[in-house]
């Protein structure tokens, strides 16, 4: 987006930035705060027509929405989409900075529509095309509040006649490339927690024709209500993002809040999504004939067109009928990323992580008590994972849950993870059976895409959850003690020689003296070895997303690595004696050190890639270096560091204590 398009100032301004761009969490995991989004003024201008609206009930538990649709208008808008009103821009450019992965594919990208959900409905996959275009879907799951183009930015002064026009819903909104005149084509995937579908496409122009909305079904019929509802029109906003305003206005904060009142989980919301009550006083009846005809003027006929003036929307509501001789329903979810296959179990621990390698959600509609067996095998990798368990029937006495949800991870056969060297295309077999009845209730194979054992992800976004994972921690994994030729034990035994106790281990490492006595030796060792730093970033994922890390017995084979190849070198040779490392990543380089991690005064540092050209004195004070350019705050005493989240955060750095991690058995050592 051209500066040309976001700077004037001709409309009014905010007084200070209402956009709400804050995460809550610790450090490896976060979640966004629920957010708002301000339409473009020039999106009132616009009109769209939907040619066809689809709706695909899959199963129980999953729906399908097809929507075709072309935006018209005045292409000098398109130009100048957000002139005159920059501020509104910051969302948009917020949001497209978490996706590093699209840049340069953009020409003038907006958020498209919205999709206003229920509490237990999630959008979890999107995709689009454009003519012979596919241009990348960005699914922003954080709204709570869209204001409409033509509402008033928040904190100025009105004209009396004026209100703030917006939605105070939880909303997906679509995030792609803005075309005027040309036909879009939106497959998108939807999951509900429960057998409650009720959602409201929200196209943010002044005027949207629906042509044609088709619906199709299994086994499970549904009878689709549509009923009109208006945005919201008032002098204020909703309660909580008018606290949020005054407090930005009270203290003075410049740019981006830090709210915190609720996080962006899929699962936040209303039940129902609309309350037609409410929605009839909107109308402002003044008899119960009125009451009466403005009810029935709600409703639509979806099988006839629907034109939506002043950004009214259509609530889909949809009553699911369960077949009389239904007894059980199972619904199986699997991993939607490549797995990287040396982490790939712990994964599937991570706090609140729902993409997991594959997850059951078993119904019993029976009134007998059942006894299920669940199992799941990747095919020839892993070995068959085996569960049995019972599930009360529907409407027992006891009030018995009649629904289970599982996950299952099947562990590697032995030896196999060495073997995994290159992207493996595998098939995930999954059956449920009866035991009593020993029959099938669900069984089918799956692909699966496996990384090779030395393939990393560094960061993942979790569409289920909406939460950010940091899987810095999990360098962990690379860490080997031992290998199967001796190769580490041996570089121990030369390194003890260089002591002058002529020992390895079992020593005071509280001691930095004698912590920086071994790392020596080790580091003088591998130079005579003759260890090189060489770069080699070839990796099976994009750069951004993931990395390769080669093994310590592969490095010690080449006598060469690059920087993350030696220091997980290090920490290795050094675990295997009692010493556990500090690790320091930034966005390109990693580093390692010793000691304690609260007080860089008590810490060393080694700069892995200087081996082979600098003595250790040397190697220690280019370590020392980068860690006070990258980890400290200028000016501060004492090299005091940030707290770990905000080094995340903003500097993108991240410190790893090895001890911790495997004393809190996030991950184990791999012998």
């Amino acid at each position: 987006m051209d500066d040309q398009n976001i700077s004037t100032n001709k409309r009014p301004q905010p007084r200070t930035s209402p956009i709400v761009d804050s995460f809550t969490g610790d450090v490896g995991f976060s979640i966004e705060g629920i957010s708002d989004h301000h339409m473009p003024l020039r999106y009132e201008d616009f009109e769209c027509t939907i040619d066809l609206l689809k709706i695909d009930m899959v199963n129980f538990q999953n729906l399908k929405l097809k929507i075709i649709f072309t935006i018209n208008g005045d292409l000098e808008n398109l130009r100048k989409l957000y002139d005159e009103e920059g501020w509104k821009y910051r969302r948009t450019d917020s949001v497209l900075k978490k996706y590093p992965e699209f840049t340069g594919l953009w020409k003038s990208p907006a958020p498209i529509f919205g999709l206003m959900l229920n509490k237990y409905l999630q959008v979890v996959g999107a995709t689009c095309k454009v003519k012979y275009r596919n241009p990348p879907v960005i699914l922003d799951q954080s709204a709570d509040l869209v204001a409409l183009p033509d509402s008033f930015p928040p904190l100025v002064d009105m004209p009396e006649e004026e209100t703030y026009h917006y939605y105070d819903k939880k909303t997906t909104l679509f995030y792609t490339d803005l075309y005027l005149g040309e036909k879009y084509e939106f497959d998108i995937e939807l999951e509900a927690n429960a057998a409650t579908f009720e959602f409201a496409p929200l196209f943010p122009f002044k005027k949207v024709q629906i042509k044609k909305i088709e619906t199709t079904h299994g086994e499970y019929s549904f009878e689709p209500l549509g009923n009109i509802v208006k945005p919201t029109r008032s002098k204020q906003y909703s309660d909580w993002y008018e606290y949020e305003l005054q407090r930005h206005e009270t203290i003075g904060m410049p740019g981006r809040g830090a709210p915190n009142f609720k996080a962006a989980s899929t699962f936040r919301g209303e039940v129902p999504l609309f309350d037609i009550a409410k929605e009839v006083l909107k109308r402002k009846p003044k008899s119960q004939a009125e009451i009466e005809a403005t009810v029935n003027a709600m409703f639509v006929d979806i099988d006839n067109p629907i034109t939506l003036n002043n950004y009214e929307t259509v609530r889909f509501g949809f009553m699911v009928m369960i077949p009389a001789d239904k007894d059980t329903e199972v619904i199986v979810r699997t991993i939607q990323r490549p797995v990287p296959i040396r982490i790939y179990e712990q994964m599937q621990k991570m706090q609140n992580y729902q993409d997991v390698l594959i997850k059951y959600d078993i119904f019993n509609f029976s009134h007998k008590k059942m006894r299920i067996r669940v199992e799941t095998e990747i095919l020839n990798f892993t070995e068959k994972a085996v569960k049995v368990i019972f599930l009360h029937g529907i409407n027992n006495k006891q009030d018995q849950k009649a629904r289970m949800m599982l996950t299952q991870c099947p562990r590697l056969k032995r030896g196999l993870l060495e073997q995994l060297t290159k992207p493996e295309k595998a098939m995930m077999h999954c059956k449920v059976t009866d035991e009593d009845t020993k029959d099938v209730l669900y069984e089918e194979t799956v692909n699966v895409d496996l990384l090779p054992n030395d393939e990393i992800t560094w960061e993942l976004k979790d569409i289920r959850s909406n939460a950010k994972y940091g899987m810095h921690e999990f360098i962990c994994s690379w860490i080997t003690p031992r290998d199967s030729e001796g190769l580490i034990e041996k570089i121990r035994t030369q390194a003890a020689l260089k002591r002058p106790t002529r020992s390895f281990g079992g020593e005071d490492f509280n001691d930095l003296s004698v912590i920086e006595s071994h790392v020596r030796a080790v580091y003088e060792y591998l130079s005579e070895y003759g260890l090189v730093y060489v770069s080699q970033p070839f990796s099976a994922m994009p750069s951004s997303q993931g990395q390769r890390i080669v093994l310590p017995e592969v490095v010690l084979k080449n006598k060469a690595g690059n920087c993350i190849d030696l220091t997980v070198l290090f920490a290795s040779i050094l675990e295997g004696a009692g010493l556990y490392s500090l690790i320091f990543l930034t966005e390109d380089h990693a580093f390692i050190g010793w000691g304690n991690k609260n007080k860089p005064q008590e810490m060393i540092f080694l700069e892995t890639t200087v081996i082979g050209q600098l003595n250790f004195d040397e190697a220690k004070e280019a370590g020392k270096k980068v860690f006070q350019d990258k980890f400290t705050m200028i000016g501060a005493p004492n090299n005091w560091m940030p707290p770990l989240g905000l080094m995340g955060m903003i500097r993108g750095c991240h410190l790893i204590d090895t001890a911790e991690i495997r004393y809190s058995g996030k991950v184990s050592v791999r012998i």
